[in-house]
Parts: C-alpha cells; structure tokens; sequence
C-alpha cells in the first residue's frame, strides 16, 4: 500500500471514529425511544474534545444517515442539533457490538 493510501485511511478512520464519538456524545446513558434533546455545537465540542469544524463535519454526515437533526428541521447551518430515534437505535447497535471506539 502506498502511504498516499495508508494516509487517506487513516484520515478516514478518524473521521469515522469522530462522528461515532459525536452520536455517542447526544445519548443519554440509558435513553430510550422519544428521549432525546436538543444540543447546541458547543455543548457537543465539549463533551467530545473535537473542534468546532470537526462535530460540524461529522454532524453532516450523520444527518446524511438520518442519526442526527438540526432544529429548526432543514437549518443545516444552525447550531442546534438533537439526535433521531435512528441514532439511538444505531448507538446503541455500536455499543452492543463494542465497536464504540471512543
């Protein structure tokens, strides 16, 4: 493998490891379906210890797979975000299969 390569994924893995932190970071440690609330970007940078840009990116790309929300629906610019009833279920998948990564 080149080290263009291994670079590229490394850079993906941390990118993956950051938004699994993020979801984690918006659950409650025993929540359950309809419990969820809303965090605003700076809570989320710092329990997680990311930067703002990084929760940001990663928050996009969990909206992408219906895990997270911004409020108000659609705002992607807001700094608002909550977690969907999809997230909690996939947080808790990840948790089961001990891949949290944190």
């Amino acid at each position: 493998m080149s080290n263009k390569n291994s670079n590229d994924d490394d850079l993906s893995l941390k990118r993956y490891q950051s938004q699994v932190h993020v979801l984690q970071s918006m659950i409650p440690g025993n929540a359950k379906q309809g419990e969820t609330r809303q965090f605003h970007i700076h809570e989320i940078v710092e329990i997680t210890g990311k930067d703002e840009k990084e929760v940001q990116r990663s928050l996009y790309v969990l909206e992408g797979h219906k895990f997270v929300a911004p409020f108000p629906p659609g705002d992607f610019t807001s700094k608002t975000w909550s977690v969907t009833e999809t997230g909690i279920k996939a947080a808790k998948m990840l948790k089961k299969s001990n891949m949290t990564l944190l």
